[in-house]
């Protein structure tokens, strides 16, 4: 058997020299950025591979969707500590964004988004042209009630709010485009999980118990189950108390065909004027609409054509 070989002289002080290197306090700072990126991103720590392939997509991505979100200018040395690169790195990229068309800078050396990347979709998109039809129709059902209403468009297994009219109440349930609300624990989620297989469903939950969000959320399969089947028996989905402590919701869906649905209309408001009598009423309104969407919208065909339905 071979005996483990020492050590010695020039090889263990290279050794030596590269373990230091390794520790240094310049290392430790750029492993620091690289994982405060990874954390930007939604990317593990230890696939290199998947970073070394897509690391400048994501970086590009990343500037921009902090450019959007701040909603202010930015300067290059801000945009590199939101998005966790160094300075050299963030001027390029900023750079390559600029010749691109979704990045501009004025005359403070200020960065800005451009139109391309505020308004990515053409104004006649056929998501623009549902925005716009929808208007009028979530418009009267808000003066019906004086709650928030809002139309919702499902995108694989995620909810977009195409358009809302905020009620007159003091908030609103909505502050991004994307419904990131657990989709357990909202009105619009029960609809979206209604219609998905028991393969989906196990997907998109993962493990229960559920994490509790207000007094009357649902944290179990059987208790959901229960409550996705009444959904799709009354035709409407319902929330008090589960997502936020005195906010509750009525969803009515949008159907494609009896076996597809497309969105929902929503109206949510305050828990306390959301009585037995008040989700009656809400109901019916809301589903009337969801029935107009459904079979008299021109609009809705064409965003099903748009996501491939």
């Amino acid at each position: 058997m071979r005996k483990p070989v020492r050590k010695t002289g020039v090889k263990r002080q290279k050794s030596e020299a590269k373990a230091a290197n390794e520790a240094s306090p310049a290392n430790v700072t750029a492993v620091g950025k690289v994982g405060k990126f990874d954390a930007f991103v939604g990317v593990g720590r230890d696939s290199d591979e998947t970073r070394q392939d897509t690391g400048l997509l994501q970086r590009g991505f990343a500037m921009v969707e902090v450019l959007v979100k701040e909603e202010r200018p930015l300067t290059s040395a801000e945009i590199a500590e939101l998005v966790g690169l160094n300075s050299s790195t963030t001027h390029r990229l900023l750079q390559t964004l600029i010749q691109i068309g979704y990045v501009w800078r004025d005359q403070a050396k200020r960065y800005h988004p451009t139109a391309r990347s505020l308004f990515p979709t053409s104004l006649y998109h056929p998501l623009n042209s549902l925005r716009r039809a929808a208007a009028e129709e979530l418009r009267s059902l808000r003066q019906t009630f004086g709650f928030t209403t809002a139309l919702q468009i499902f995108l694989g297994y995620k909810r977009v709010v195409l358009e809302i009219m905020l009620g007159s109440e003091n908030f609103s349930p909505y502050f991004q485009t994307e419904v990131t609300a657990p989709i357990y624990a909202t009105a619009s989620g029960k609809l979206l999980l209604a219609n998905l297989t028991e393969g989906e469903r196990d997907q998109v939950l993962g493990a229960e118990p559920y994490k509790s969000h207000a007094s009357r959320t649902l944290v179990t399969r059987v208790e959901l189950e229960r409550e996705l089947k009444e959904a799709l028996e009354r035709g409407y989905s319902v929330t008090l108390d589960e997502m936020l402590q005195g906010l509750a919701a009525v969803a009515a869906p949008i159907w494609l065909s009896p076996r597809r649905m497309m969105g929902a209309v929503v109206v949510s408001g305050p828990s306390k004027q959301f009585d037995a009598q008040a989700v009656k009423q809400i109901s019916t309104a809301a589903m009337r609409s969801a029935e107009l969407f459904s079979f008299a919208s021109p609009d809705i065909r064409a965003v099903s054509r748009f996501l491939g339905y």
